[in-house]
């Protein structure tokens, strides 16, 4: 008898982009990734990301995003004067948005409008001397933070920047 072929799984696309990565290290060694899990090409030209100063509420920060992510691929915004090993995987740097210390919402707008979020309200440090990378099972952008979904590393760990490994 001749065996039947297993069918390849339909992969699961994401329905839109998510924040993959903040590091505040050290210094300025701060950068924020963003990860295309989309299926597709995406027009970064509709994104923005923006930063809320000691997690109070008010996003005034803003940094328009340009250029195309490809799918499987992230973005990369980093502090003009971060380490190098995170600046050899920077898309792009701002020291304004970048520039957060651990208490600092940032949050990804599309079209002006809220997509994905990173932090708490209120102050507290939930991110303080860390690299946060989002889970690999996490295929959906969040308006609400959630730390179960990340995974927290010591002070200017670097080993993960430029780089996403999202499940599918």
């Amino acid at each position: 008898p001749t065996p039947t072929p297993t069918p390849t799984p339909t992969p699961t696309y994401f329905s839109d982009l998510i924040i993959s990565e903040y590091i505040e290290g050290t210094s300025y060694n701060k950068a924020i990734e963003i990860y295309n899990g989309t299926g597709a090409n995406v027009d970064l030209s509709s994104y923005a990301l923006e930063k809320d100063v000691n997690g109070n509420g008010a996003f005034a920060n803003t940094y328009a995003l340009s250029g195309t992510l490809a799918h499987g691929k992230v973005y990369v915004v980093a502090y003009s004067t971060a380490d190098a090993a995170i600046l050899a995987e920077t898309n792009a740097t701002n020291n304004s948005v970048i520039n957060f210390n651990g208490n600092d919402q940032v949050r990804l707008l599309k079209n002006g409008s809220e997509i994905d979020h990173f932090g708490t309200t209120g102050g507290a440090d939930f991110a303080k001397d860390a690299t946060v990378v989002r889970k690999e099972t996490v295929s959906t952008p969040k308006i609400a933070y959630n730390a179960s979904e990340w995974y927290t590393y010591p002070v200017n760990t670097f080993t993960y920047i430029g780089d996403h490994n999202a499940t599918h």
